[in-house]
């Protein structure tokens, strides 16, 4: 079916060169990120959701941190903090480093679809109306940041090699699609409904898998090489020991990969049909064209100098990519049991999905007054989350239900420091507070230990005294019964000293609010 609505080639640089829309993205995303980053750092240097964890595991370099896991956020992150020392600023550096680099790439695949305009800088516009991205994205999140760059890259890189077909293309595909592998699970399903959403198209099919290809797998096989290397032996022994999902596990697996794109696209995808008459339907009608393009008629030559064909092409192979892939997400999630599998994860596997959005809002002739109500609409959205986040970090409770940003870990810094004898292991069994711990303590090794394991894996010393500390919930026999795994010195929780912080307030007075910890001293052998 021929999109007689497309642009003209002449409208849609292969290059950039001469767009100014990669100068305006770049732009507005950096002073975006400069605003939360700078907010984030006068409101509290506390680490957020996911960060604590990731700050443990990263006081070695290792080839791997997790079996399950691909290792390439935690190698970026111990490379950035040689520079910034463990703290916040490693984290927020590389995340909104992340989102900058997701929207060129995304505008730069729009731009492809449909030209240096207005549609192609909706495409990045439209990120402020995805939940995930405008709110969660601020304090979850690590892995997950680079699967997002690496996913709008990949696709960037396969719309360049079905444009154009030069050598420099296929190399970046090979780039781009190796590093994805290195960051999360998630992404093999990615790369996995590309090819095949290529592969239906009969021309694209021809573009791309050229001889020239064989330079992108060997270097797709030499990255996943090295996650394999390392870890197959642990996802071997790991997979042994698996019992076979039970039906609850499969069902709530199901559940999961079915209300993912959804979870991940909303409200975007509910928003864009209200602001443009016409789209939903345009929506419906474009899966079973994209779904059956013989049955349809739609294939089109990408060949033909005619600039509407490859416009519908490539919001094809977007929309096809999303479908394929949440095929292969339900399947997968189904079939082993994924059911405490986080939604979230999923959300990289959909975000070049805004792509086929605009295009469908192209097909349906948007008028000038629709067009100023969504981007008005993303623009106050953006500002809204912006200021609820500053109520958040400012205000603290009532406005925030865990008031992370509040919790006076410096103070208890400072008490541990004084305390600690030289040379002392800090060890706690809450990664928020032992992260926290090695972020205010970059000299001292901080150490996780639950569930009968130690994190990271440390050689101790018999003689090396350690500090246990902890807080809120946890209770001493839970201490007693990790520490043991720690060391098989006698941990007598009782002889634990309090330690009170008072909170800090923007304009309440000090110790309107405190927080109380337990910290306990086993000297080392001999000590």
């Amino acid at each position: 079916m021929q999109d007689t609505h497309a642009l003209p080639a002449t409208k849609r640089p292969a290059d950039g060169r001469g767009d100014r829309g990669l100068v305006l993205v770049a732009a507005l995303m950096l002073l975006y990120s400069v605003l939360h980053v700078g907010f984030r750092l006068l409101a509290s240097w506390s680490l957020g959701e996911d960060d604590p964890l990731e700050n443990l595991l990263v006081q070695d370099l290792r080839w791997i941190y997790d079996p399950r896991q691909p290792p390439l956020y935690d190698w970026v992150l111990y490379a950035v903090q040689q520079i910034t020392g463990p703290t916040i600023v490693s984290f927020l550096a590389i995340k909104y480093a992340a989102l900058i680099a997701t929207g060129l790439f995304l505008y730069a695949s729009a731009r492809r679809a449909f030209g240096a305009g207005v549609l192609a800088l909706m495409s990045v516009e439209s990120l402020a109306l995805i939940y995930q991205l405008s709110w969660r994205y601020h304090e979850g999140y690590t892995h997950q940041v680079g699967t997002m760059v690496a996913v709008a890259a990949t696709m960037w890189a396969a719309l360049r090699i079905i444009d154009r077909q030069r050598i420099g293309d296929f190399v970046l595909f090979g780039v781009t699609a190796g590093l994805g592998l290195l960051t999360q699970p998630i992404f093999s399903v990615f790369l996995a409904a590309l090819l095949l959403a290529i592969a239906a198209e009969s021309d694209a099919r021809r573009r791309f898998f050229a001889p020239l290809l064989l330079l992108s797998v060997v270097m797709i096989a030499a990255a996943a090489s090295v996650f394999l290397w390392h870890a197959g032996a642990a996802l071997l022994a790991s997979i042994g020991t698996l019992s076979p999902p039970t039906t609850r596990d499969m069902l709530g697996g199901f559940v999961n990969a079915l209300r993912a794109p959804l979870f991940y696209l909303a409200p975007l995808i509910l928003i864009v049909p209200i602001v443009f008459p016409g789209v939903l339907r345009r929506m419906l009608r474009d899966i079973p064209d994209t779904l059956w393009p013989a049955a349809k008629g739609s294939e089109t030559d990408v060949s033909s100098a005619a600039a509407s064909s490859a416009p519908a092409l490539l919001e094809r192979i977007v929309l096809r990519t999303s479908l394929i892939g949440f095929v292969m997400s339900l399947a997968g999630a189904t079939i082993l049991g994924l059911r405490s599998y986080s939604s979230h994860t999923y959300m990289a596997l959909y975000i070049t999905a805004v792509i086929w959005l605009m295009g469908a809002v192209r097909r349906a002739h948007p008028s000038e007054r629709a067009l100023s109500i969504f981007g008005r609409l993303a623009l106050a959205i953006a500002v809204f989350a912006l200021f609820a986040r500053l109520a958040n970090m400012f205000v603290l409770d009532p406005v925030c239900k865990i008031c992370r940003w509040g919790i006076p870990y410096e103070g208890l810094a400072a008490e541990i420091q004084s305390m600690a004898p030289e040379g002392a292991l800090i060890a706690s069994v809450d990664d928020e507070l032992g992260g926290n711990l090695r972020a205010l303590l970059p000299e001292r090794r901080v150490v996780l230990v639950r569930g009968g394991s130690v994190t990271p894996a440390t050689a101790l010393e018999s003689s090396r005294p350690v500090v246990f500390v902890w807080g809120g919930k946890t209770t001493d026999s839970i201490v007693a019964a990790n520490g043991a795994s720690l060391t098989a010195r006698a941990i007598k929780t009782a002889d634990a000293r309090a330690v009170t912080i008072p909170w800090r307030h923007t304009w309440r007075p000090t110790g309107y609010r405190s927080s109380t910890w337990r910290v306990l001293i086993v000297a080392g052998e001999g000590g």
